[in-house]
């Protein structure tokens, strides 16, 4: 994720998270990922992309299941 960018289109978001899209717009629906309308164009904040990946770490630190 670049510094600079603060709205990331989806495909955008998923390619940032090495997510599909599908995968994305279902942590959209279940507002695990949360987003913006611009218009009727839906955007994730860089900050819920960080603060998605800050809870996955809560919930397995060092990657343990």
């Amino acid at each position: 994720m670049t510094q600079d960018k603060l709205l990331y289109r989806v495909a955008e978001a998923a390619h940032a998270l090495s997510l599909s899209e599908s995968t994305v717009w279902n942590l959209i629906r279940a507002r695990s990922l949360p987003s913006v309308l611009v218009g009727r164009s839906r955007r994730v904040p860089a900050e819920s992309m960080r603060m998605f990946v800050a809870a996955l770490e809560e919930e397995h630190p060092n990657g343990d299941k």
